[in-house]
């Protein structure tokens, strides 16, 4: 009896210690976490990245070598169909309207006769991108970045402003 209360007791620890010793054994450095009204976010490194996390969706990566840090990834990397089409000098594209910021992967594709407007409905995802992520820092055009719901905020700009309205919400 007295064993299979050690034993009890073990197990009832492991199965309670596991979700803190799972997050030390990825060597995860966790650099930014807050929750607000639209969710919870993280901003972590891991292997050579740095990620922000919005509940369980992956909003974008970036490299922390220095001579990387401004190569876009996960769904922006220049093969991929948006990676393609802001590359593309198929198109007479300068005016790009950008629904949903993320890390600001897509302002690593700007030209310099470019501008790109993110409209982010959330004030924190701003705050995130510009204070743990560097795309978009040293690229010559215009970015700029408008709060509130883009439903309502793009009612107010003019008629054929943009030449492409990409939405990635």
């Amino acid at each position: 009896n007295n064993r299979h209360r050690h034993v009890s007791y073990f197990l009832a620890s492991l199965i309670l210690l596991t979700p803190i010793l799972s997050k030390y054994s990825l060597k995860e450095r966790v650099l930014f976490q807050d929750r607000n009204y639209y969710g919870i976010y993280k901003v972590f490194e891991r292997k050579g990245f740095r990620f922000f996390q919005h509940g369980v969706t992956l909003h974008g990566a970036q490299y922390l070598d220095p001579k990387k840090k401004d190569q876009p990834l996960t769904y922006y990397y220049p093969e991929s169909p948006i990676g393609q089409f802001l590359g593309s000098n198929k198109f007479n594209f300068s005016d790009f309207a950008i629904i949903g910021l993320g890390i600001g992967s897509m302002a690593n594709h700007i030209k310099p006769q470019d501008r790109y407007d993110f409209y982010e409905l959330d004030p924190l995802v701003g705050r995130i991108a510009k204070e743990y992520f560097d795309f978009g820092k040293d690229k010559q055009g215009k970015i700029n970045l408008i709060y509130g719901d883009a439903r309502l905020s793009l009612r107010k700009v003019e008629k054929e402003q943009y030449d492409a309205l990409i939405v990635d919400v």
